[in-house]
């Protein structure tokens, strides 16, 4: 179940494709600082185009990809697709990924083209825990033109809390393997109905070397009128 369960109930999820085109998402999102990539891993607002909210705000986020504790709310295996183009103008730009879960576990595969190069990024994930607080971990590593994108190996720390079906509260931690470089985040969510379908949202981020008035943050609403389609 997504959320912990009090007098309400909660059905399964089941084996389905969501498709990004195919979901009514609204999103209001205010965003401060730039979306440019790091040294060594993308900034959090940067590499989590696709999830549209903070982790914890709508249901299973994209399994794992940006906080791996949500791995321990998902029962049944699923799947999410997702891409986008033309990103500001730029008519070689190409993003799409693949995101799986299944219970305590998870596989994602992200790959962005730009100017002619390609860079893959691949993540695996693992999350244990109860319906009130769950913790994950994930090693994210890249192929392709590394280099160009400047990637390198990076671990990925998550803690998911959901007392109740109405709030959540996230911590996420990703290094590089030798500690050079290295990013904080901090997410909460609050959801009126106790369910997907409405999520106010806030979330901020801190890397390295970046003082904490600069740091990047984010908030909105959040509106999920469609659970999926399966």
């Amino acid at each position: 179940m997504p959320y912990p369960q009090t007098n309400r109930s909660y059905k399964p999820i089941t084996m389905k494709t969501i498709f990004t085109l195919l979901l009514l998402h609204v999103t209001v999102l205010t965003v401060s600082g730039q979306q440019n990539p790091g040294t060594g891993f993308d900034n959090y607002h940067y590499r989590n185009e696709f999830l549209l909210a903070s982790p914890g705000a709508m249901g299973f986020g994209l399994y794992g990809f940006a906080n791996p504790a949500i791995l321990n709310y998902v029962t049944h295996p699923d799947i999410t697709v997702a891409w986008s183009g033309n990103d500001a103008g730029l008519s070689d730009f190409r993003r799409w990924g693949v995101f799986a879960g299944l219970p305590n576990s998870g596989f994602s595969l992200h790959q962005l083209s730009f100017d002619g190069n390609t860079v893959t990024d691949y993540q695996i994930s693992s999350a244990f825990g109860n319906d009130r607080l769950g913790a994950g971990f994930s090693i994210n590593w890249s192929g392709g033109d590394r280099d160009f994108f400047g990637r390198e190996t990076s671990v990925t720390l998550g803690t998911l809390f959901r007392p109740s079906p109405y709030f959540s509260l996230g911590l996420t931690g990703t290094s590089l393997t030798d500690f050079d470089d290295y990013e904080g985040v901090v997410d909460l969510a609050i959801r009126p109905m106790g369910n997907e379908h409405l999520a106010l949202f806030a979330d901020y981020a801190l890397r390295k070397d970046i003082s904490p008035g600069d740091g990047m943050w984010s908030a909105g609403v959040a509106v999920e009128a469609l659970p999926g389609c399966g």
